[in-house]
């Protein structure tokens, strides 16, 4: 975080959960590029009482009861987990999705495939050039 644009009071936020919390959260912030003493605060009403560094201290947010901050806790946990899986997904895809475009520009390089979709499926050649064409994923 030290070359993001993170608030004073967001690092403040941070500093009231354990390490390993602290790491979570701030791979959330970078991964999300949203550095705001909003998210931080939510991610901290968020998290479970054994991750804060404080555990003993009860959590005070202003109109929510005890059921609603564990609730939120427990729906917190559920967003990250869903999260980390997007962002596992999201790579994996990228990857192949990079390997159909490498494929797909060797393909489209054989004059014979060409020709034959020059001929056939015009449209679909004209399309699958585009694709062949984009710089990034």
């Amino acid at each position: 975080l030290k070359d993001k644009p993170i608030t004073e009071r967001a690092l403040r936020i941070l500093k009231q959960v354990k390490a390993l919390r602290q790491i979570e959260m701030s791979q959330l912030m970078v991964s999300g590029n949203n550095y705001t003493f909003a998210y931080a605060r939510a991610l901290l009403v968020g998290t479970a009482r054994d991750q804060l560094a404080k555990p003993e201290e009860p959590k005070r947010v202003k109109g929510l009861s005890a059921e609603e901050i564990a609730r939120m806790e427990r729906e917190m946990e559920s967003l990250e987990r869903d999260f980390r899986i997007f962002q596992d997904q999201f790579g994996q895809n990228t990857l192949h999705l990079g390997a159909a475009q490498r494929y797909l520009r060797r393909l489209l390089d054989n004059t014979k495939v060409k020709r034959f979709l020059q001929q056939r499926h015009p449209e679909i050649l004209e399309e699958l050039n585009d694709i062949a064409a984009l710089e990034s994923l």
